[in-house]
């Protein structure tokens, strides 16, 4: 399975994407990990993959140092409608930078689609970054996943590369993401 890969400072995300307000009865939430909150309650049932966040919340929470570890929940009425999650630099992005953060992944009820809610909830995910410019936030998908490649390039993220997935020692849970070709800006990057 291939994978693209994005990638932009908060700076740029704010400059490059429009300035928008949720639409009439809509409400978001960001939650952040505590030892006593393993993950937002409404999410388990939309996401499906209990394990996955309880394994995001020892990845991100008690394993690292680095605090960005979030979720934007957005509610229409009572029903979870949207979310996006921030996550620090772990063992399955080797790719990114120690101050890096991931976006993603990103889920809208097919309902809800069209109305801008991943923009609007990544514009103000990373709006708290703003003063890091040493910081990139990555947004990769599956190079089928054109809905979500127009997102990131209507954010302001740059191409970087095109990628793999792969395992280690053969076991599904230790998976992580490759790039294997590298755009010619980013390889620029890379070198200085």
């Amino acid at each position: 399975m291939s994978f693209i890969f994005f990638k932009a400072t908060a700076i740029q995300i704010i400059k490059g994407s429009p300035d928008m307000e949720l639409p009439p009865g809509y409400r978001l939430t960001i939650w952040k990990p505590s030892l006593c909150s393993v993950y937002p309650r409404k999410l388990g049932p939309v996401y499906g993959r209990r394990v996955s966040l309880i394994g995001w919340w020892v990845l991100q929470y008690l394993l690292t140092r680095n605090r960005t570890y979030r979720i934007l929940l957005i509610y229409y009425e009572d029903q979870l409608v949207h979310f996006t999650m921030l996550s620090p630099r772990n063992l399955r992005c080797p790719f990114m930078g120690h101050q890096d953060a991931k976006l993603g992944p990103v889920w809208t009820h097919e309902n809800h689609r069209g109305l801008g809610l991943a923009t609007f909830a990544t514009r103000e995910l990373v709006k708290q970054f703003i003063d890091q410019t040493h910081m990139y936030f990555w947004w990769f998908c599956k190079a089928e996943n054109k809905g979500s490649m127009r997102v990131a390039e209507k954010l302001g993220f740059s191409y970087s590369g095109k990628g793999i997935q792969r395992t280690r020692l053969g076991v599904r849970l230790l998976r992580y993401w490759f790039i294997s070709e590298y755009s010619e800006s980013s390889v620029t990057e890379i070198e200085q």
